[in-house]
């Protein structure tokens, strides 16, 4: 139960009743409404009540209002002055699309209306549950991610240690087995998380502000209760060098931002987030409908997500296959220093795998040590075998935007995955790229994953065919095909044999196939 300050009952003349609680919480204090008008929401009454709070409030419960702003199809007196009110007011409509109400006779519609001051909207995610629970109105779930006191956790690492530890590990003589777990080892010995307090901190907040902030704060008292001008230097200084890793690190946040909105792919992504006031945090409490049986235990829902994740349901027939008939030499050469470096510098600073070992690592590799990885890798490309650490994936389900997030099927998978493996597969992306396109294996009206082919000239191409079928006085027919779980049901012999047809040849084309083959994943 939240901590609630007061509660008050109000019951008017006119036919509403209306229940207010404020609600305060560490230091957030907000208003929640609930309010019932069995004959429709008379907004007169109440405007001035509800624009007199000056803290963020709730509105929830049933209008009995309907207008097409909230898909109904007529509208009324009564609603057609609350939409009037609400568009001049500082409050925002969080549903106005789902069904909340079902009527016997099977009509629905939209009777449950939800509201929430302006100045929270952004932090609020709202949707309507499929679930009625036996009942006529379906639960409107709605979420503040200002309330989610999950404290701030800072990774401090000592990258000095790290890589002076790695090069010996590099140097000695290491098996390919054990080459991940021991590196893996170094860093977890390294890497401290820190726990800061529970407060509102900025995003580029990092270590080297928390600290530099503590002792500003340590030496101010220590000046204010001993009168001693040493402390207060002292204070002077941290309060300057706090200043200063301030600025690097709000700086190097935005910088950062700026270069994430140069990839239109992941400014949408960003933009559609904001527009549609998701929060991407899973709620590991929340319910999980399987079987007709709602699951509440975080461990039994992370069981369910391997298994409908991995649905093996469609079953292929083996294609014997002769990975070495006509070798290609050009694609099976021994892995050169360069490849590798080539590699490393295209791996994104993304989460790591299970072993912990980011491309940071990689990326702070001094030349003797990347010889060692090139000569590690060579390893696996000669014998082709594939540690089990490369082909075992974390899986982190998303919620999908505006969806029942009671359904396991709302929910994408995000695959972690060995950051070892990435830079393997990578330097052989790079060489069968250049083969098919050498080789003009690939139509010119693919565009998809290929240097100086974009979605932009793929818009070129379309809005070009469109311009001529219109000079023409032509029609222009497109087709446009999404199939479901595309990747989850490719057909891999059937994919290797295309390739060995394609003149990818060699031990190449089986270590292809020993990736893709007998992956294991976790659910984190």
């Amino acid at each position: 139960m939240l901590p609630v300050e007061s509660f008050l009952q109000v019951f008017p003349t006119t036919p509403i009743r209306r229940f207010l609680q404020s609600k305060s919480i560490l230091d957030f204090h907000f208003i929640i409404i609930n309010q019932y008008a069995p004959q429709g929401l008379n907004i007169e009454n109440l405007k001035y009540f509800f624009d007199s709070f000056s803290i963020p409030v709730f509105i929830l419960g049933g209008f009995n209002l309907h207008h097409p702003l909230w898909g109904s199809d007529r509208s009324s007196p009564l609603s057609n002055d609350f939409v009037e009110w609400l568009q001049n007011s500082s409050f925002i409509l969080l549903n106005s699309s789902n069904h909340t109400y079902a009527a016997y006779t099977g009509s629905a519609s939209l009777l449950n209306l939800s509201i929430c001051s302006a100045s929270i909207s952004h932090a609020v995610d709202c949707y309507v549950s499929d679930s009625n629970f036996e009942s006529d109105h379906y639960p409107v779930i709605i979420t503040w991610s200002i309330l989610d006191h999950t404290p701030k956790k800072i990774k401090s690492i000592d990258w000095n240690r790290i890589m002076s530890n790695s090069a010996t590990v590099l140097t000695t003589n290491t098996s390919l087995n054990a080459l991940t777990s021991k590196v893996s080892e170094v860093i977890k010995e390294n890497t401290k998380i820190v726990t800061l307090p529970a407060k509102n901190y900025p995003p580029w907040w990092n270590l080297s502000c928390h600290n530099f902030q503590k002792l500003k704060i340590l030496f101010r008292k220590r000046a204010l209760r001993l009168i001693s001008e040493s402390d207060w230097m002292k204070h002077k200084k941290y309060a300057a060098i706090l200043r200063f890793h301030i600025k690097k690190a709000s700086r190097n946040y935005w910088d950062k931002i700026c270069n994430i909105t140069k990839n239109p792919r992941m400014f949408y992504s960003m933009l559609n987030r904001i527009c549609n006031h998701t929060n991407q945090k899973i709620n590991t409490v929340n319910l999980i409908l399987h079987n007709n049986h709602y699951i509440s235990n975080p461990v039994q829902q992370s069981n369910l997500f391997p298994d409908f994740f991995s649905d093996d349901s469609m079953k292929y027939e083996p294609i014997p296959l002769d990975y070495c008939e006509d070798c290609n030499s050009h694609l099976n050469i021994p892995i050169h220093l360069q490849e590798v470096r080539q590699a490393i510098q295209k791996t994104r600073n993304s989460t790591p795998g299970a072993d912990g070992i980011t491309a940071n690592w990689f990326k702070r590799l001094s030349n003797t040590d990347l010889t060692c990885i090139t000569s590690f890798l060579q390893e696996v490309f000669t014998t082709s075998y594939i540690p089990e650490e490369w082909k075992h994936s974390i899986i982190v389900p998303i919620p999908k935007p505006n969806k029942d997030r009671t359904k396991i099927n709302t929910y994408r998978p995000t695959a972690l995955t060995s950051v070892f493996s990435k830079v393997f597969e990578r330097i052989f992306i790079q060489r069968i790229t250049h083969h098919l396109l050498t080789e003009k294996k690939i139509p010119p009206s693919v565009n998809g994953f290929l240097p100086l082919r974009d979605n932009q000239l793929a818009v070129y191409k379309i809005h070009t065919a469109i311009f001529e079928a219109h000079s023409h006085k032509k029609y222009f027919i497109g087709i446009s095909l999404d199939i479901k779980s595309a990747y989850d049901t490719v057909y891999i012999d059937g994919l290797i044999f295309k390739c060995l047809q394609l003149g990818i040849t060699g031990n190449i084309t089986k270590i292809l196939h020993n990736i893709l083959q007998n992956r294991t994943l976790q659910v984190r």
